[in-house]
Parts: structure tokens; sequence; C-alpha cells
């Protein structure tokens, strides 16, 4: 896809032989790499295939949400460095990566698991309001809604099946006020390096896309470690080792940075190839 073309372009510019794969065969990135091939990525036994007979040396998930996973499942057939498959279920499960930092005793809002229109709806009966709907697998904010009021219910939960969760688990959070905090870095080793924070301008609620960024955030040196601590002990629990890291975090009124979704994986809407470079130098 367009977001993934500065990655093939750079790859080749250092002299490799990149191989693309997109279910859709009008991806401008196929055209552009050594060899495209028309593979959807969700499919795992295939990609593997493709890169043992291409003898591939890297796999760049650059960027990719849901199917991280076989990206993963590359790195562990072939054997080489990079996110593992479980890391990447860790990452892109938000039930388990919920539950991984919930145990390590991570602050969390409580959250609660439902799969069609009468489960959820069952669920909220529950709940107090405002709380947010969103899938339990995807990227981008697609069917995420903040539902402030018992009037919103029914609507928000139509919306949210129709724009990706009716398949799946829909996952029912508490609301977590505070700043809106991006984050690029990478985990070396078993160390994680900070590449840059970022502010978000989100939408107003009832939805929270990103609309625009605030690179370097302005934040106190004393945030900064804290939120620097808290994503290395996060990335250390998901098992990330050799790759990029994505995160995003709400920093409440007291201070505390709560990790509201972490990935192996660079940023995407072109900020791991054009704002985090503009902004830090380090491409």
């Amino acid at each position: 896809g367009r977001e993934q073309v500065p990655s093939i372009v750079a790859a080749q510019r250092l002299g490799l032989r990149v191989i693309a794969i997109d279910a859709n065969p009008a991806a401008p990135g196929l055209s552009l790499a050594d060899q495209g091939l028309v593979i959807d990525i969700a499919h795992e036994e295939t990609v593997i295939k493709v890169a043992e007979r291409g003898n591939v040396s890297l796999v760049i998930p650059a960027p990719i949400g849901r199917y991280l996973t076989t990206v993963g499942a590359v790195n562990d057939a072939l054997g080489l460095r990079g996110i593992t498959r479980q890391a990447a279920v860790n990452c892109v499960d938000k039930a388990a990566f919920h539950n991984l930092l919930l145990k390590a005793h991570l602050e969390r809002p409580r959250q609660v698991i439902a799969r069609g229109r009468d489960s959820l709806l069952c669920a909220i009966d529950r709940l107090d309001v405002p709380f947010v709907l969103k899938p339990r697998f995807g990227s981008g904010g697609r069917g995420v809604i903040v539902v402030q009021s018992k009037e919103e219910i029914e609507k928000a939960v139509d919306e949210h099946l129709h724009e990706g969760a009716g398949e799946f688990d829909s996952l029912i959070e508490e609301v977590v006020n505070g700043h809106v905090i991006g984050l690029d870095g990478a985990v070396i080793d078993s160390c994680f390096v900070l590449t840059l924070m970022r502010e978000k301008i989100l939408t107003p609620t009832p939805y929270r896309v990103e609309i625009g960024y605030l690179a370097p955030a302005r934040l106190g040196k004393s945030l900064c470690e804290a939120i620097d601590r808290t994503v290395g002990k996060c990335a250390k629990l998901l098992g990330l080792s050799n790759c990029l890291v994505h995160a995003d975090l709400i920093v409440r009124s007291d201070g505390l940075p709560v990790v509201v979704e972490m990935a192996g994986r660079p940023s995407g809407l072109f900020i791991s190839s054009k704002m985090v470079p503009f902004a830090t130098g380090i491409d």
C-alpha cells in the first residue's frame, strides 16, 4: 500500500532485494518492489513459503496492524531476528494485551468482552456511562466509539458492529481521560530506546480519530522519564525484541501514564516515514 512504499524505496536504496505482498493487485508497492506477489498477508503458511523460496533475510512490518502476527510467524519459521508470533499476538489482541499488563499490576481501565449485538447490549446494561466500544482486533480507530449517555447506546452498538467488530469480540472499556500521547521507538535486544513522543489532536467524541500532532511533545522531563519507564516495562511484558515500537498512551491528570495500545511495528499514517525523521533526524 501507499504507507509501505517509503520502506520499499529505503530498502532498495540500501541495496536489498524486496519482495512485496498484498491481496490488492493494484497496491502501488507491488510494482515498485523487485518482486510483487498478490497474496493475502492473513495466509501465514503461504507467506512463509514465499519467504523460504526467496531466501528472505528480514521482514519489515511497515506499518501493519491486525496481521503483524504473520510477520512473527515468518520470523519464527525462518529463525529471523524481529518480533515473534506470540509477541505479535500479545500486541494485536487487545484483550491479551490488557490481561498481561493487568497481571503485572500496571494501571488499566476496566474491560468487558462481548460478542454480537445481544451480548453487547446485555453487558452494557450492567455498566455505567461513559465507556468506549472497540473491536478486540484492529487498528486506526475503526469501530471505536465513546458512549456518553444511555440514549446513545443502541445506535453506537450498531455502528460499532458495522464498522468492523461484527465477527469478532467487542471490548467495552472504562474511559480514561487525560493528555493523549503517541510514541515511537525500538527494542534493541531487550532494551527499549525512545525515538519520539508526540502529542495527539483527536476529533471530538464520539469518535477518537487522530487529526493532528505536535512533535516533539511538550512534556516535562520527569513525565517523559515516567513514560519511558512504563513503555519499557510493557515491551518486556509483551515479549518484544529487535523491532520497532509504536504506542498510544493517555497521561491522566495525576500524571500517571496509561498505555492504551502498543505494537512491535512502526506507526501508521506516514508518521514513521515522514514525521519521525522530520522531527528527530532519525530514519
